[in-house]
């Protein structure tokens, strides 16, 4: 049964991380690139500021898939766990 409820977690993250990793940048990028130029003196041109905007992409990805993975495995438990109640 854990395989399965981790089977759904991963599905569930996978998904909300697709769906919810775009719009999460697009809201939180220029808040970065003014933080990093601001405090970094990084033009915001530089390749350095492109390796920031990445870095912060993939950080963002990877937070909202931790993230997610955790509320839905609990959320997998306990939909799981009240199911299979009705038989034990």
């Amino acid at each position: 049964m854990t395989k399965s409820i981790d089977a759904c977690a991963i599905v569930g993250a996978c998904t909300a991380a697709f769906f919810l990793t775009p719009p999460s940048y697009s809201a939180s990028i220029p808040h970065i690139k003014t933080y990093t130029a601001t405090h970094y003196a990084i033009a915001e041109t530089s390749t350095l500021a492109v390796a920031v905007s990445v870095a912060w992409g993939v950080l963002l990805l990877a937070i909202i898939f931790v993230l997610t993975r955790f509320l839905s495995s609990a959320i997998a438990l306990a939909l799981t766990s009240r199911f299979f109640a009705r038989w034990l």
